[in-house]
């Protein structure tokens, strides 16, 4: 099984250790950060199955998180959270390219689920990319 890797950007230490804590399982590279440029400029050349970003930071949004995230791998799944939830907020995220918008304080139990659902579609999105190299490859 391939390895995912999972990106969580929040300015609050407290809910990175929450949702690294939640979400770590074998096979899984949970990276964390609170600054939102260090967290781009140290993945920009790294595969992101998952990215996990608070809405509102010091330095960028994350808004420009997602579009930044979407321009370099358009196939990687963003998650955008918020204490200031709100429908505008998650209309423009989901405008974005957002797959979706939790608020916190974050419902564990729903926000696992529906990272698990990611996973799980990252998952098949790489066995199936696998299987059609390898049928490429045998013509």
């Amino acid at each position: 099984m391939a390895s995912i890797t999972i990106l969580v950007i929040d300015d609050q230490e407290e809910t990175l250790d929450l949702i690294r804590e939640a979400l770590q399982a074998k096979g899984r590279e949970i990276l964390t950060f609170n600054c939102p440029i260090q967290a781009l400029r140290e993945t920009e050349d790294r595969h992101l199955d998952i990215v996990l970003t608070d809405l509102r930071m010091p330095n960028i949004s994350g808004l420009e998180v997602l579009t930044e995230v979407k321009s370099r791998s358009p196939e990687t799944e963003v998650i955008v959270l918020t204490g200031h939830g709100g429908v505008e907020a998650a209309v423009e995220a989901m405008k974005k390219g957002a797959t979706d918008f939790f608020t916190k304080p974050l419902r564990m139990v729903e926000f696992t689920k529906g990272v698990e659902k990611l996973i799980e579609l990252q998952t098949m999105r790489g066995r199936l990319l696998l299987a059609l190299g390898e049928a490429q490859a045998s013509y």
